[in-house]
C-alpha cells in the first residue's frame, strides 16, 4: 500500500439471518354447519289433518246411512216441514188457504173430500185447549154448531178433534173435522172436508193418513 493512499473500510459484517415470523393459526373461514334440526310439528299437523279427514268421511257415511224421516211417505211438505203417506188416488200438488192463510191441500179422487193442512206461530205459553178454543171460536163465528171435542194424537203429539155439519156443496151437503195439536213453536190445524152421507169412511181415510204423519 502506498504510503499516500486512503484507508479502506472494513467489510461490514455479515447481517444475521432473519427469522421468519411464527404463522398465526389459520381460522376457518366459517363455522361448518350443524346437521339439521327436523321439528316435529308438520308430523302432528298432518297427522291432524288426517285424522280430521277419516272423522269428515266417517260423518258422511254415517249420514248417508241414516235412513231419511221421510222414507215411505209421499208428499213432503218443505214449507211447514212434515211427511206423510198419501191414499191411493188422492192428490196432493195443490196449494190452498184456511182462513186466508196459505195451508197445504190433499184431495180426494172426486175432489169432493179435501184436507187443509196449516201451521201458524203462537205464543210459548200456548196451551191445546187455548189453541183449540182459538179455532173452535173462528167456526162458531162462521155459524156452525160444533160438536164435542175428541182427544186423539198425531204423531205422538197429544191433538183434539171435533166434527160440524156446514153448507152444500154441488146440491150436497157437506160436512167437516177439526182436529188441533201443537209442536214446538207452532200451532197445527188440519181441516177435513166431505159430503155428509161419505163423511165417516173418508175420514177413516184420513185418520190412516194421518196416522202415518212425521215431522221432517
Amino acid at each position: 500500500m502506498a504510503e499516500h493512499d486512503p484507508p479502506v473500510d472494513p467489510p461490514a459484517p455479515p447481517e444475521p439471518p432473519q427469522r421468519p415470523d411464527p404463522v398465526a393459526a389459520e381460522e376457518p373461514d366459517s363455522l361448518a354447519p350443524l346437521p339439521p334440526s327436523y321439528s316435529k310439528a308438520p308430523f302432528w299437523i298432518g297427522l291432524l289433518l288426517l285424522l280430521g279427514f277419516v272423522g269428515l268421511g266417517v260423518g258422511v257415511v254415517a249420514a248417508l246411512a241414516q235412513p231419511d224421516v221421510c222414507d215411505g211417505s209421499t208428499f213432503r211438505s218443505d214449507r211447514f216441514g212434515y211427511c206423510l203417506a198419501v191414499p191411493e188416488g188422492w192428490k196432493a200438488d195443490g196449494e190452498g188457504t184456511l182462513g186466508e192463510i196459505p195451508a197445504d191441500l190433499i184431495q180426494s179422487p172426486g175432489e169432493i173430500g179435501s184436507v187443509y193442512i196449516q201451521a201458524v206461530p203462537i205464543d210459548g205459553g200456548q196451551t191445546l185447549e187455548g189453541f183449540a178454543d182459538s179455532v173452535r171460536s173462528l167456526n162458531e163465528q162462521a155459524g156452525y154448531r160444533l160438536e164435542a171435542i175428541v182427544e186423539t194424537t198425531i204423531a205422538g203429539v197429544p191433538a183434539l178433534r171435533w166434527d160440524f155439519v156446514t153448507g152444500v156443496k154441488g146440491g150436497v151437503p157437506m160436512k167437516m173435522r177439526e182436529t188441533v195439536f201443537i209442536d214446538g213453536a207452532n200451532g197445527w190445524r188440519v181441516q177435513m172436508a166431505e159430503a155428509k152421507p161419505t163423511f165417516e169412511e173418508t175420514a177413516s181415510t184420513v185418520d190412516a193418513m194421518l196416522d202415518t204423519w212425521v215431522f221432517a
